[in-house]
């Protein structure tokens, strides 16, 4: 599984730092890449509760698997998008697969990872799986420069298309496996990785306040600081902050949620993230061209700050409300395979 993730993940992180610089190159102006975002939002609201709600249905594992598929797909319009006439429909019709993919595979990657542990250290596995995400989103961006630098866009989106196309073949395999083999059941211990040992002693909601305050600074200072070591230790606020919010946040998500509606729980969350957000890369490029360029820098990491405020009044899950939760789900479900029949 998680091998999977990281080959499909270290594509995704090579290519698309550097895909506003390809829109740039092919002739789009900032305001014009803003809303080429917005509109490419659209097809995560779409997809993202039909995902999810398939999770449930047919199985986790078979849900990557089929994602992938279309994942698999969407590189290659990518691949022939920037020799076309009308680059941006390629584009956008690559970003409708690639939703189908992230709404089939991100919910049922996080269930799965839900229902394979146990719910006294469900915040530190969240919290390795995101480490090792981590990892690759560090190695990936400088090795995608290499490439882009070197060998031109061309070379990165083969070698990003690559590495996903391998990740398909291992998912595949792993699904076709995965309906003769039943998964281990639930652990009940996983290892602890920074401020996680806090999401399990403490509760979900300090390392949550965490990160939103973390992400604020993190902004502040990539808008006000000058300088390559600036930009680095702000993206490295940043990373940590993600590392505090990310696995706290699911965490607690499935303390509240039956384990057999947790792919369409995960996949509605994003689907309600995703329309907040709708319009923030159109409105992030507008102020930015008619503005000032650290305005919607400014704006976002306000947001994130305040948001610190509602977590800490209201993200609290009562003991007995945790526990008939997890009750709820039911013991007849506890690998892919009994999901996936």
């Amino acid at each position: 599984m998680l091998a999977g993730m990281i080959l499909a993940n270290l594509g995704g992180s090579m290519f698309y730092p550097f895909f506003a610089i390809l829109l740039k190159q092919l002739g789009f102006e900032v305001d014009s890449i803003g809303l080429y975002f917005t509109i490419a939002s659209i097809f995560p609201l779409l997809f993202q509760v039909i995902g999810g709600w398939v999770s449930d249905r047919i199985g986790r594992l078979r849900s990557i698997a089929f994602g992938s598929v279309a994942g698999a797909l969407s590189w290659v319009g990518i691949l022939l998008a920037p020799s076309m006439a009308l680059p941006i429909v390629w584009f956008l019709a690559s970003d409708a697969l690639g939703a189908m993919t992230r709404s089939l595979v991100g919910p049922s990657f996080d269930a799965f990872v839900a229902d394979q542990s146990g719910e006294e250290s469900r915040g530190r596995i969240f919290a390795v799986v995101h480490m090792i995400f981590m990892v690759v989103g560090i190695a990936g961006p400088p090795l995608g420069g290499m490439i882009v630098e070197r060998f031109g866009f061309p070379s990165l989106i083969r070698a990003g298309a690559g590495l996903y196309w391998s990740a398909t073949v291992l998912r595949v395999i792993m699904a076709r496996r995965a309906a003769a083999v039943p998964t281990p059941a639930a652990a009940t211990r996983g290892p602890g990785t920074g401020l996680q040992g806090l999401a399990d002693r403490r509760g979900e909601r300090f390392p949550i306040i965490i990160g939103c305050l973390a992400i604020a600074g993190s902004v502040a200072l990539f808008a006000f600081g000058r300088g390559i070591v600036a930009y680095a230790f702000a993206y490295a606020i940043f990373g940590a902050s993600g590392g505090c919010f990310g696995p706290a946040m699911q965490s607690l998500i499935t303390k509240v949620v039956p384990q057999r509606l947790r792919g369409l729980a995960f996949g509605f969350l994003s689907t309600s993230l995703g329309a907040f957000s709708f319009f923030a890369p159109a409105v992030g490029g507008l102020l930015w061209k008619r503005f000032f360029p650290t305005l919607p820098f400014l704006v976002s990491g306000a947001i994130c700050g305040l948001a610190a405020i509602p977590v800490y009044l209201k993200y609290r899950v009562p003991p007995k409300t945790a526990a008939s939760a997890a009750s709820r789900g039911g013991a007849t479900r506890t690998n892919d395979s009994a999901a996936g029949d």
